[in-house]
């Protein structure tokens, strides 16, 4: 789905204007914190691990952590042109399968412009007998814009302890905006001792957590004295098991833990924000209503003409939202870049992204007399929609609401050949956001789905 919200214009000049290229070494490391400062070998003590109960326990996962840590930290300096987002990953882990290559190699995979400030890895056998790896024992493979950093563990055993850690940085440039919103596992597939999630920012900036059910937010601590100017976010869970993802099992986050944040405000000491995120779903699907209906035209226009000479109007509603929906998914071209950017360059160019194509079959089953609304859907893998967290990521998938024969439809016509009968399970019963020409047109229950009119028949040859 294309984003269309990103740094306000005041914060992407300044930056622009002080350059804030990346750079091998940061001209603002010394204020870090202690938690993306200390060195890579600073990890707990290991434990006295009992192994046979160990793999009584956990006869289907190929290692167990004993300690997982990560913290991501925004070193924000408008005053020395800098912004540096760091992120720093701890982890001990006992192996269990040795062939499991999860278990017995180290690979990262990082952008090109990012800086790895360092690699520590330490293998311990179970007779005590250590090796030690850094940097420059990996292996550097270059794959498009990613590097991929990696290292096979040499004579890995059941039993042996595994610490790994490493710190990435990548400064603010020209090409990347340093997230400003976060969605992170609380539970992996494997299981966990101790996990750890910490999130140091600026104490001057705003932030929202997502609840994850009504009137619940994850267990977080807030520390603001700790670190002097900063605001640490820690989320801590101990003897985590391992999630199941099994076939027609729930999505993970509709029963797995997991939190969900964005920065809502950067301030550097002035009254005004030099960023703000949208404090109201109006002022959020404002610029949504501006851009999914541009260049729409009128009842004259080349949209309405295509429509009116895709569906006859004296064939059956049904006939003629298939007619239109169809027509629409096998002619216009899905893509995420280098498409058009309004209503009627889809209609000539016959390429656009997700939004743009939904638009514009929106405007051509309105102009043929369907009462159809534009909307963006809450997807059940998405949990719980928290009306309070205002975040367009809470909206994963564009489609079009059309009222057909006195029951709703909901059809995605960039997906080609989806019927329009066929409401995926992922979208049944969802949350939606009507979006309007002005904007924001409140929000809608999707139909819980009807097994007749959502299955598939398929014949197969034995």
């Amino acid at each position: 789905m294309t984003r269309l919200f990103h740094l306000t214009p005041v914060l992407a000049v300044l930056l622009t204007v002080c350059g804030c290229a990346a750079t091998t070494t940061s001209p603002i490391a010394s204020s870090r914190t202690e938690f993306t400062r200390r060195p890579l070998d600073v990890l707990p003590p290991l434990p006295v691990v009992n192994l046979d109960s160990l793999r009584t326990l956990y006869t289907q996962v190929p290692f167990v952590f004993l300690t997982n840590e990560h913290t991501i930290e925004h070193q924000f300096a408008l005053q020395s042109d800098t912004w540096d987002f760091v992120q720093d990953i701890r982890r001990q882990y006992v192996v269990l399968d040795p062939d499991d290559t999860s278990a017995s190699t180290f690979q990262i995979t990082s952008s090109r412009r990012d800086v790895v400030e360092g690699v520590h890895l330490r293998v311990v056998a179970p007779d005590g007998q250590a090796q030690v790896f850094a940097m420059l024992d990996l292996i550097r493979e270059v794959d498009g814009e990613d590097v991929v950093y990696k290292v096979a563990y040499p004579n890995v055993a059941v039993g042996s302890v595994v610490e790994e850690s490493y710190r990435l940085r990548r400064s603010w440039d020209r090409s990347f905006q340093p997230p400003l919103y976060h969605d992170v596992r609380l539970q992996y597939d494997v299981p966990v001792d101790r996990l750890t999630f910490r999130y140091v920012y600026p104490s001057s900036w705003g932030l929202s957590v997502k609840q994850t059910a009504p009137d619940a937010i994850p267990a977080i601590g807030v520390d603001r004295d700790s670190q002097p100017h900063y605001t640490v976010l820690t989320a801590r869970r101990d003897n985590v098991p391992a999630f199941a993802d099994e076939p027609y099992s729930p999505f993970f986050k509709e029963v797995g833990p997991y939190l969900e944040f964005a920065v809502t405000s950067i301030h550097t000491g002035d009254v005004l924000p030099i960023y703000q995120a949208p404090t109201s779903w109006e002022l959020l699907a404002r610029d949504f209503g501006r851009y999914v209906f541009k260049r729409r035209g009128g009842a004259t226009g080349p949209v309405a003409q295509q429509a009116r000479a895709l569906a006859d109007p004296a064939a059956p509603d049904s006939v003629r939202l298939a007619a239109i929906v169809g027509w629409v998914q096998n002619t216009i071209e899905s893509v995420d870049e280098g498409g058009a950017t309004d209503l009627r360059g889809a209609l000539d160019s016959r390429r656009a992204n997700d939004l743009l194509i939904t638009g514009l079959t929106q405007a051509m089953l309105e102009e043929s007399g369907f009462d159809a609304d534009f909307i963006l859907i809450h997807p059940a893998s998405e949990g719980y929609f928290d009306p309070r967290f205002i975040d367009i990521r809470q909206f994963t998938a564009p489609a079009v609401l059309v009222r057909l024969e006195g029951a709703d439809r909901v059809v995605f016509p960039y997906v080609e050949g989806l019927p329009v009968t066929f409401l995926p399970e992922n979208f049944q019963g969802a949350e939606a956001m009507r979006i309007t020409a002005d904007g924001f047109g409140g929000f809608v229950r999707l139909p819980p789905g009807d097994a007749s009119q959502s299955a598939i028949d398929e014949t197969v040859d034995v």
